[in-house]
């Protein structure tokens, strides 16, 4: 069947080629389009005459000869332009042999033609919506049931259209007033009372809702994703066709409203300022960012650099920034325009080695590719309400090392404190050394609740917070003392020769905590419990912690090249860095770093990287927390341990 379809495409563009066929073009400056074949829905472009109309009908006729299948005449149809003669229309479709003209009214589930009153072409979705609501309302289904259904598809089925058209707001009402009476109705005839407003059921689980949809946030945050196709794929069929129209010479997320647009391209534009909202500037080159203007400094949101001076250069951009016979940031320029709370942001970027164009990565995601989930809950930002907080809670978590986050963390919810404090708390770019504690943490936190209600005590928040780390480190200590025997003995063993034929393994580590001005990252060459080399290195803090364990590895493969060590395997303990190798495409945000890795790649014929635990990368996780806990710039690469890297010494970082 591909192959068939392949002599499809080929005979039709050998019929462009000799002028049998010519392309239809939507507008003059977008790219001529001949066929758009989608399984079963293919259209194809001509001009209107009799002879290419028997050479599209020869073609599609041979198709059908070498793949067994026919064209059905009586669904399929002809459109004519406007100024298209009616005795031409009657011969074109004489030879066609499809006498309906006109379209099918829908094409891929939408529209052919949208005009008129909005309401009534989107009607459709309002009707297929009840329909399906009809049938469940005789059931008795439980609320569980009832959750699962309104998911998986009440609140599914308009998505296909909302991603390419803004629904009217009346039809958004009705969608949602239907699926709310079918949740609080007890049958098919009542709509049941309603206790609670929707609102408050669409707030996710953590804040007392039942995670259900708002679709008007739910529609932008579909619409934002097919700008952001644009923006990220500029090349592709759709942003070439509607470049020629609407964006010829500016981008599409800050051109001007144009005369008569389409309503898939106004839905578009409605739903740009939520993605500006989330956008960020990836400095490649530094050649398309302005310093004062454009959002490239990564905080949340991203923003321009904020100056020093009194004046500015409006026209300054990045690459005027950057040294370009290092490729590395120029401190002095930085530390003479830019204010110093932001100079610890920017060196945490990564400028290209190469002239790569900057581009723009969605913030709110670690790939920098964008998602829907993200932006509908950045379109929502519902506020939260204020309650009373567990005793002596926020004085507690503001002494400890757990970075605190206003509206996030901590909060009325424990379900929000828990799931910030297991998972997201990592994403945001919390450390494992500084949110180790918690639970003993919340251990002492409810042992002091316990002592005030029931005894009448009073405990320090500092007190309570002293006792928790100490219970916390004895702990870590009972476990980590047989442990300890038979890990920390590998970081001083000399080095023996490798003894079978596979290429030796290289593991790699990057250390990186919340607020602190360095990063240190490492690697070890060897297997089991002996290496042979070994390089550690302190660096200026990175972008994230994936960045820094990035920053290991094109480290550890510029080491090895100059130590004529090519042979060799890579080993991690983060599944994220072998995903962000596998995927390049979907990780945006690590485009100079991909850059890199992919110009010393040639150098390592057997190049791979595995994933392997933790626990077996820990001699590598040691000496990145060391380096970093040094507290200045500096690089080793040898077969031996530095003197001051000392077995004593290492000890807290292993236990």
């Amino acid at each position: 069947m591909v192959n068939s379809i392949e002599a499809l495409i080929a005979r039709i563009k050998q019929a462009e080629w000799f002028g049998k066929i010519q392309r239809f073009h939507l507008f003059r400056a977008s790219p001529p389009v001949s066929h758009l074949l989608f399984a079963d829905d293919s259209l194809f472009f001509c001009k209107a005459d009799c002879q290419q109309s028997s050479e599209i009908i020869s073609i599609s006729r041979q198709y059908g000869e070498a793949s067994g299948q026919q064209i059905n005449f009586s669904k399929s149809s002809v459109m004519f332009r406007s100024k298209i003669q009616p005795q031409m229309k009657s011969d074109i479709k004489r030879i066609l042999r499809i006498h309906q003209e006109g379209g099918m009214g829908t094409y891929l589930g939408l529209p052919e033609q949208i005009h008129g009153s909005k309401a009534q072409v989107f009607a459709f979705v309002q009707d297929r919506l009840k329909s399906r609501i009809n049938t469940w309302s005789s059931k008795f289904l439980s609320k569980g049931g009832k959750k699962v259904l309104i998911k998986s598809v009440a609140q599914a089925l308009p998505t296909y259209v909302m991603s390419c058209f803004l629904l009217p707001k009346n039809i958004r009402s009705k969608l949602t007033s239907a699926i709310s009476n079918f949740w609080w109705s007890n049958n098919q005839e009542s709509r049941g009372l309603h206790w609670i407003v929707w609102d408050k059921l669409c707030l996710p689980l953590s804040e007392g809702g039942l995670g259900f949809r708002m679709l008007e946030e739910f529609n932008l945050a579909l619409l934002a994703k097919q700008l952001w196709r644009l923006v990220r794929y500029p090349n592709s069929l759709l942003a070439r066709v509607l470049r020629g129209r609407y964006f010829r010479y500016q981008s599409p997320l800050h051109v001007k409203p144009s005369y008569l647009p389409s309503y898939g391209w106004r839905s578009m534009l409605a739903a740009r300022s939520l993605l500006l909202s989330g956008l960020r500037k990836n400095i490649g080159s530094g050649w398309d960012t302005k310093v004062w203007s454009d959002p490239w400094i990564p905080t949340l949101p991203a923003r321009p650099a904020t100056s020093k001076l009194v004046t500015t250069n409006p026209n300054l951009y990045v690459n005027e920034l950057i040294d370009q016979s290092s490729k590395t940031w120029n401190i002095a320029k930085l530390q003479e325009l830019i204010v110093p709370e932001d100079i610890p942001h920017i060196l945490g970027l990564h400028p290209s080695l190469s002239f790569s164009r900057d581009s723009y990565i969605w913030a709110f995601t670690k790939s920098g590719n964008y998602s829907v989930r993200s932006d509908y809950w950045a379109a929502k930002a519902s506020p939260r309400e204020d309650c009373d907080l567990p005793f002596q809670g926020p004085s507690v978590w503001s002494l400890s090392r757990i970075p605190l986050i206003h509206g996030v963390f901590p909060t009325s919810s424990i379900f929000a404190n828990l799931d910030h404090l297991y998972w997201r708390v990592k994403e945001l770019g919390g450390s494992e050394d500084s949110i180790r504690d918690f639970p003993w943490i919340m251990w002492f936190i409810w042992k002091a609740r316990d002592s005030k209600v029931f005894g009448n005590i009073d405990t320090h928040p500092a007190d309570t917070l002293q006792f928790a780390c100490s219970e916390a480190e004895s702990f870590r200590v009972a476990r980590a003392r047989d442990a300890f025997l038979d890990i920390a003995p590998t970081c001083l063993e000399p080095p023996v020769s490798q003894l079978d034929s596979s290429p030796p393994a290289c593991q790699i580590d990057g250390s990186w905590v919340q607020g602190s001005s360095l990063s240190g990252i490492g690697w070890i060459v060897g297997s089991d419990r002996r290496f042979s080399n070994l390089g550690l290195k302190s660096i200026r803090q990175c972008l994230s912690p994936l960045h820094t364990k990035f920053e290991a590895l094109l480290w550890a493969k510029r080491s090895l090249t100059s130590l004529s060590i090519t042979d060799i395997t890579f080993e991690t303990d983060c599944k994220e860095l072998t995903q962000l190798l596998d995927t390049p495409d979907e990780w945006p945000a690590f485009s100079s770093e991909l850059e890199d890795f992919y110009s010393l790649k040639p150098s390592f014929p057997r190049f791979s990287l595995s994933f392997i635990p933790r626990l077996n990368n820990a001699r590598v996780d040691c000496l990145a927390k060391k380096v970093r806990a040094r507290g200045s710039i500096f690089s080793h690469v040898s077969s031996s341990t530095p003197d001051w890297f000392s077995l004593k010494e290492n000890r807290p970082f292993l236990a």
